[in-house]
């Protein structure tokens, strides 16, 4: 076998050995916070949800969440487009974040919080949602 041939064997295996370490260093950090949800409860997320995602902003500020589903969007969407709607893009922001973060570890609103926040975490809610921008959803594509 050529060295070719095994260089991408490699590769995968050093990123998942990073994946793994990832994981280990998520759950030393998660213990850090008493509300911090335990496997058996990722387990039966992942379980009802599939997919569950981490996002942490800083060693304090971590959020636990999942996907938004097509019922779920086209609700938001729908209170969105009612006339004198009061859902503007901040407060759809805030909705997205409301629906689908399962735990996070600061006890503040939406609207307490860090002004950056909802919008980050909504746009990679979105983005693992699979909202992508027209290139980026022309990239998943392969003629056959």
């Amino acid at each position: 076998m050529s060295e070719e041939n095994t260089q991408p064997q490699e590769q995968q295996v050093s990123a998942e050995d990073r994946a793994a370490q990832m994981v280990a260093n998520l759950q030393g950090l998660l213990t850090a916070f008493p509300s911090a949800p335990n496997k058996e409860q990722i387990d039966a997320w992942k379980s009802r949800y599939r997919d569950i995602f981490v996002s942490g902003f800083s060693d304090s500020e971590i959020y636990i969440w999942r996907a938004i589903t097509r019922p779920e969007y086209v609700q938001v969407q729908r209170q969105l487009q009612e006339p004198n709607s009061p859902i503007d893009q901040f407060k759809l922001e805030e909705m997205v974040c409301e629906t689908c973060v399962l735990w996070k570890s600061v006890d503040v609103s939406w609207t307490e919080g860090k002004a950056g926040t909802p919008n980050a975490l909504s746009e990679q809610i979105m983005q693992n949602s699979n909202f992508l921008s027209p290139q980026a959803a022309s990239m998943l594509v392969i003629k056959l």
